[in-house]
């Protein structure tokens, strides 16, 4: 493996790390907004405007990091019948197949992701005021992590089959 590649699997390994970390982080707003909701409704007999919408932002932050974090591991739900079946050969190529597909389904998200918070930036979200481009920004934040994590196990499928 070239050394600038085992430098850029170390640089994405890195970046994962501190996202684990901020989505550790955000499940842990997550939870104490939820909490405060629940005590501020049941407890005091007033609800939060607020926090529904903030957890509800956390949400799909979380969902696009905890996707990239995934991509890296392998770990996401797929379909793995086909390489199966296949000689292993040919479903050495099924994958790197699917790893292309998905690159070039990060570019086409990510395109859009950047129109959608061009279109949105403008716009306040109903009860925290704050900018809609935040949210929306989630899109194509996380594509491009999900588009570098594919790139590393693109990277590490091509080497580990010239190494065997």
């Amino acid at each position: 493996m070239p050394k600038t590649v085992r430098i850029y699997i170390q640089s994405i390994d890195k970046l994962n790390k501190t996202m684990g970390y901020l989505l550790a982080l955000m499940l842990l707003v997550m939870t104490v907004v939820i909490f405060a909701q629940i005590i501020s409704r049941y407890l005091l007999g007033e609800s939060l405007s607020w926090s529904e919408e903030l957890a509800r932002f956390i949400m799909v932050w979380g969902v696009f990091i905890g996707s990239a974090i995934a991509t890296r591991y392998q770990s996401l739900i797929a379909v793995e019948i086909l390489p199966q079946k296949l000689p292993e050969r040919f479903a050495k190529w099924v994958k790197l197949l699917v790893y292309a597909i998905i690159i070039i389904f990060c570019y086409y998200l990510f395109s859009y992701g950047i129109d959608m918070v061009r279109q949105v930036i403008l716009q306040k979200s109903p009860a925290m005021q704050i900018s809609m481009a935040i949210p929306y920004s989630s899109v194509p934040i996380g594509t491009l992590l999900i588009f570098l994590n594919t790139v590393v196990v693109l990277f590490e499928s091509l080497w580990k089959e010239e190494a065997e």
